[in-house]
This record gives structure tokens, C-alpha cells and sequence, in this order.
């Protein structure tokens, strides 16, 4: 199963309505359970539910695979009662943590509908598990360290002139950073959260022609190379 802390308990062939393959019942492991799923801290029980819950795991053999157990509620003294963590699947799942990460990995690759198809689940099983995996990586990563050569751009998202900053990283590809505005004030927060010493490390900015974000960067990042959006060097050059 590949998955560590816990201990196999039964394994069934099943072949019902909307649960199809191969069913594993599993325990957690003790040092594992009645821990809340927030701060992971152990927690006093709160009850027992009466039916087990079931997750989606990897294909066995060609059969869906399913893990099966009992859980019980915890009553967390900063968080309340909550079911209990499982060293298996993330919080709130109904797949366990390794089709989580395939999932996420396969979507990266190949297009979403490819990824339902193989895996043999909905649209909206996939969205979900590439949605908990970002979430749980994302705060390990911090996206704007390196950063050297950025592109500042203003996007429309919703009508009435609903606007969102996105910095980009030139080097990457990717974006970094992204909040509702599109003002000096915006623009203000991205620095802030860059700080001097890693704002001084920027050698390229790129920007449209809004004077707000010459300004802010002449200010914040004044070691950058200024480079203006191609679109409006050649519309200037046509109307001259």
C-alpha cells in the first residue's frame, strides 16, 4: 500500500453499487491516532462513529483500492471537536494522500480529463486533489525567494473594472505573487512582503506604461533595469 502507520486488518474483493474492488481495512498505528488535524497535538476522545469511512487509494492491480477503518472525534482544546487525523489522507479527504500527490503530479503533465480517465474519477475528485496538495506545499515554498528578473502586470477579472496585480518571474515562468488592485498601494504590499534585501537583488523589472508602477519601482528596486512592455514602445511608434 505504501503507506506507513498502520496495520492491515482484512482485505475483501467487493463488488457493490458506486464501490467496485478491492476494500483494505486498516488501523492507524497508536502514537498516530486521537490527534487533531490542525495542530497535531493528541487529543482526548470525543466519540466513536458507528460506520467506517472509506478512501480512495492508488489502483491494486489493475482494481480500485479502497482503505477502511473506523475513526473517532476529538475534542481539541484550541480547535474543538474535529474527526481525528489519519496518517493516510489529509484533512477533509475522501482519497488518501498518495492519489492526492499522483493526482496533482499527473495534472501538472497531461490535461485534467486525461487524468479523470486514468484514474478512473470525477472532474471535480481531481480539482480537489490538486487543490489540497497545493495548500498543504505552498507554505513551504516561499515563492519569492531568487527572484532576479519580474514582470508587473494588471489583469481584468470580473466586470466594472475589477483588476488584480500579478507578478510573474521572467527566469521561471511562473507566477509568484497576486492581489486584488491595481495601485501604488498594491504594488506597495508585494515589496513590503520582498523586503529591501531581496528587492535589491532584482536586476530587471518589466511593466506596461502605468506611471504608478514606474514610480513604485524607482522607489523600491531603484538598481533594476526598467523594461517597457513591447506593446507600447510600438503603439507609441506608430502613432508618432
Amino acid at each position: 500500500l505504501g503507506v506507513e502507520h498502520l496495520t492491515v486488518l482484512d482485505v475483501e474483493f467487493v463488488d457493490n453499487v458506486g464501490t467496485s474492488g478491492v476494500v483494505v481495512t486498516v488501523r492507524a498505528h497508536a502514537q498516530t491516532r486521537s490527534r487533531c488535524p490542525r495542530c497535531h497535538k493528541r487529543c482526548p476522545g470525543y466519540d466513536q462513529s458507528n460506520q467506517p469511512r472509506r478512501w480512495r487509494h492508488l489502483d491494486l492491480g489493475g482494481w480500485r483500492c479502497y482503505l477502511q477503518a473506523s475513526v473517532r472525534r476529538v475534542r481539541c482544546p484550541e480547535h474543538g471537536v474535529l474527526t481525528e487525523e489519519v496518517p493516510w489522507a489529509r484533512p477533509g479527504a475522501k482519497v488518501t494522500r498518495a492519489f492526492d500527490d499522483t493526482a496533482a503530479w499527473l495534472t501538472a503533465h497531461c490535461p485534467a480529463t486525461a487524468v479523470c480517465e486514468y484514474l478512473r474519477v470525477s472532474w471535480r475528485t481531481v480539482t480537489r486533489s490538486v487543490e489540497r496538495v497545493v495548500t498543504d506545499y505552498v507554505g513551504t515554498i516561499d515563492r519569492l525567494d531568487n527572484l532576479r528578473r519580474i514582470g508587473i502586470d494588471e489583469i481584468a477579472y470580473r466586470k466594472g473594472h475589477r483588476y488584480l496585480t500579478v507578478i510573474v518571474d521572467h527566469d521561471s515562468g511562473r507566477l509568484v505573487w497576486a492581489r486584488e488592485g491595481a495601485r501604488k498601494e498594491t504594488l506597495h504590499t508585494f515589496f513590503d512582503e520582498l523586503g529591501e534585501q531581496r528587492a535589491a537583488q532584482l536586476t530587471h523589472v518589466s511593466a506596461d506604461a502605468a506611471k504608478y508602477i514606474a514610480v513604485v519601482v524607482a522607489e523600491r528596486a531603484p538598481d533594476a533595469i526598467w523594461c517597457m512592455d513591447p506593446f507600447h514602445v510600438v503603439q507609441w511608434a506608430t502613432k508618432a
